[in-house]
């Protein structure tokens, strides 16, 4: 959201010799930016903004009719400055019926944000920052500016953020090349525009897929990366989804979201998903993790003395579940000092394989 509140006195920006703009209050911005994620010390947001003054009705509040703010400091919160005397939003006495608007990430050349150019773009470079590719808007409409003035920051897009294994590749030290994300019959890339006047968005032309691109290669040091990819909304296909990867010396593919056919991934979603290192047949999960031990797919018990003859029947089988005892289960969790069992039943912990 933005918060937006005046000063409590009269002051000009330091510097701005420009007669055409009046004196008055300079308007100070706040942004909070959603989903966990942070601005960073100079990230540039636009800024349009207008009111009723003299009589008039959408006077721009400022020089240029769309202004560039920079933020202050690291943080899901920052205020914002001005990047220059022109880009000051000022009110003056008198000002009545407030608008203002917001865009993230500033562009060049911006008039007016009736048509905010926006994508989940084909071909994404890779930033360290999860939101570098990820558009965000903002408006509200107030009657004054005493009081700070809050806006829901949102996307028509989704955030998925892998956490990459140094050994993605297994038995080799990984540089990549670029990560391509697709699925059977969705359309992950997508051009558009946004009127954040009208908050009306206009869908453009799409693509099958999405592609982080790592320029001359990003070398994987740390045991995992996050690496984000800007997605336009979709549903899992019931295959699940493919990445493809290209390092400098080899590539592969890797299917994952294997059990997630169905779901649906929307605007303004943030995915979390951990990679496996290709060929070791661990399977990533999410956290509290319950195996049901000797089902199998369709729930019928196949740990019995009929189908298993090694299975104990007795209550002298040491160590073993008897076959007419309830179904057993584990339950693991992580912590702060790593994956445990938290419960289990009937009291024991075990160790299963096939």
């Amino acid at each position: 959201m933005l918060a937006i509140a005046a000063c409590n006195k009269d002051q000009k920006p330091e510097g701005d010799e420009n007669q055409n703009q009046p004196k008055g209050t300079q308007v100070n911005i706040n942004a909070t930016i959603p989903g966990g994620l942070s601005w960073k010390t100079g990230d540039a947001i636009a800024v349009a903004s207008s009111c009723s003054r003299g009589g008039e009705s959408g006077v721009s509040m400022s020089k240029n009719p769309v202004v560039k703010l920079t933020a202050n400091k690291d943080g899901e919160l920052s205020s914002f400055a001005p990047a220059s005397a022109d880009d000051a939003i000022l009110t003056v006495d008198g000002d009545r019926s407030f608008k203002f608007y917001a865009a993230y990430p500033w562009k060049e050349g911006l008039t007016d944000l009736k048509s905010y150019p926006l994508a989940a773009a084909e071909v994404q470079s890779y930033s360290a920052d999860p939101k570098a590719n990820l558009p965000f808007v903002a408006s509200a409409s107030v009657l004054n500016v005493l009081a700070p003035v809050n806006f829901a920051m949102s996307t028509p897009y989704a955030l998925i953020c892998f956490k990459v294994p140094k050994d993605i590749i297994a038995g080799q030290r990984n540089t990549l090349k670029s990560l391509t994300l697709s699925g059977t019959d969705i359309q992950l890339a997508e051009q558009g525009s946004y009127n954040i006047i009208t908050a009306a968005y206009t869908a453009g032309e799409k693509g099958a897929s999405v592609k982080v691109d790592f320029g001359e290669g990003l070398t994987l040091e740390a045991d995992k990366t996050v690496i984000s990819f800007v997605v336009a909304p979709f549903t899992v296909p019931e295959d699940g989804l493919v990445l493809e990867v290209e390092t400098t010396t080899a590539s592969s593919t890797l299917n994952i979201f294997k059990t997630e056919g169905g779901r649906e991934i929307g605007a303004g979603q943030i995915i979390e998903w951990t990679l496996s290192s290709m060929g070791d047949s661990v399977e990533p999960a999410e956290f509290p993790v319950t195996f049901l031990l000797g089902l199998d797919e369709e729930g019928a018990q196949t740990c019995n003395a009929d189908l298993q003859p090694t299975w104990k029947t007795t209550e002298t089988a040491d160590g073993k579940w008897l076959s007419t005892q309830p179904q057993a289960f584990a339950q693991w969790n992580w912590g702060p000092r790593g994956w445990r069992r938290s419960s289990a039943w009937p009291g024991r912990s075990c160790l299963c394989g096939s």
